[in-house]
């Protein structure tokens, strides 16, 4: 999907902000990212962010005036009809275009491949993937350290002769 007046190519938007949503005043996407398209396939150029999305943060927004007076705060869209969170900002590009730039919220890989996702879907600005592969790192190293403190605890049970 293409807008005329978001000014960044398409391909270009696709590559550093795969999970944008660009909507018009009357709130229909004009424009979504490739990523947001596969995980949403039914969504459509001329469809309505609402009949796609919840926006759960901020709270009441339902008009492109609520969106544009709250672009300096987090929103996180919903998906009406797939378990997905996408988490990000609303900037207002000009006065007929607003474009959600986010990403799934996720805290773990499992999240992402129930997703269908990998990391390198992600831009390479984004820092979930960084963070996910922290976590998995953390997680590992934790279930190391509990495996190491078993076989501690059942060596210390065992008698030595000696």
């Amino acid at each position: 999907m293409t807008a005329s007046g978001v000014g960044i190519p398409t391909e270009r938007m696709a590559e550093v902000f795969p999970f944008h949503v660009a909507v018009g005043t009357d709130l229909h996407i004009v424009q979504t990212g490739p990523i947001i398209q596969r995980l949403v396939p039914e969504i459509i150029a001329g469809g309505s962010l609402t009949d796609h999305f919840v926006i759960r943060r901020p709270s009441g927004v339902s008009l492109f005036s609520d969106i544009c007076a709250r672009t300096d705060g987090l929103f996180i869209l919903e998906a009406r009809r797939r378990v997905l969170l996408l988490r990000g900002q609303m900037v207002r590009l000009s006065e007929s275009i607003a474009m959600f730039l986010g990403s799934p919220w996720v805290t773990s890989m499992s999240e992402l491949e129930n997703l269908g996702l990998s990391l390198h879907e992600f831009a390479i600005h984004d820092p979930i993937a960084d963070l996910l592969v922290l976590l998995q790192a953390k997680d590992r190293v934790l279930a190391d350290a509990q495996h190491l403190a078993e076989e501690l605890r059942a060596s210390r049970r065992i008698p030595h002769d000696g």
